[in-house]
């Protein structure tokens, strides 16, 4: 999953250091409308059903799309995937 067709973070500042990674980002005060949660749900999730608009689930989802920490958990784990994959040793796991 890319963190940037799901979440609505704003990433503005970076650096990549040897050992660790620094971010600036600004998370949105409201959540995202239908449209806007619907486009990203599917770009994110293909083949997958949105859930009910007004579940408890679909409210679950609109909120992880503006959570930090929701955001930070899915970039790492897709430059895990990134990182085993390129390497002639295929690791597998956290880094």
């Amino acid at each position: 999953m890319d963190p940037n067709r799901f979440h609505t973070i704003d990433v503005i500042a970076y650096s990549v250091m040897p050992t660790h990674l620094r971010l600036v980002v600004i998370a949105p005060n409201e959540l995202p409308d239908h449209q806007e949660t619907a486009r990203r749900f599917k770009a994110s999730h293909p083949g997958k059903q949105l859930p009910v608009q007004g579940s408890e689930q679909y409210e679950r989802l609109r909120g992880r799309m503006r959570d930090i920490s929701d955001f930070m958990k899915s970039l790492q784990m897709c430059f895990a995937f990134w990182h085993n994959r390129r390497r002639p040793e295929k690791r597998c796991g956290a880094l």
